[in-house]
This record gives structure tokens, sequence and C-alpha cells, in this order.
């Protein structure tokens, strides 16, 4: 699955004069976790690119990711108690 990661730049003034500094390096990730797009840390950046969706469905399915689902058993993890009620 193709991943973005996001990341503020510059400093953020905190309290008793201290201060917070972002390092940016945003970037896009390919499904085999390749960064395919970066930003750099000080300069505001949009990354944009492209996939091709049927590649990364063949990629996902060469992997059986969704071989050991149990969709019957999400019904639970949907409640309050666990219990499917």
């Amino acid at each position: 699955m193709p991943l973005i990661a996001s990341n503020r730049i510059g400093l953020e003034p905190g309290q008793n004069g201290s201060e917070i500094t972002f390092y940016g390096s945003s970037f896009v990730a390919d499904q085999f976790g390749e960064k395919v797009e970066e930003a750099d840390r000080s300069g505001q950046t949009i990354l944009t690119h492209t996939f091709d969706l049927d590649e990364v469905a063949k990629d996902r399915d060469y992997w059986c990711v969704f071989r050991d689902r149990r969709p019957e058993l999400y019904g639970a993890l949907t409640t309050l108690d666990g219990n499917g009620e």
C-alpha cells in the first residue's frame, strides 16, 4: 500500500522561552516502502506521485495480504463490549 507521511517545518515557540523544531522531510513511499518523492527539511512543498493501482493490487495479491482475514469476526470489533452486542 502506498504511504504518504507529512511533517511540519520551522520553529514553534513554546512556554518559558522554549521552542520546537519541525524537520519537514515529508515523503511518499510506494507499496514496497521505497521513497518515490521527498520534501526537503526547510521549504514548503507539495508532493505528488502517480501510482498504477492495478500494479499495486497485483503486488498485494501476490503477497497474500488478505489470505488470513476473518471478516466473520469483525462484528465484535465494532462493539463496545467486544461480544457483538
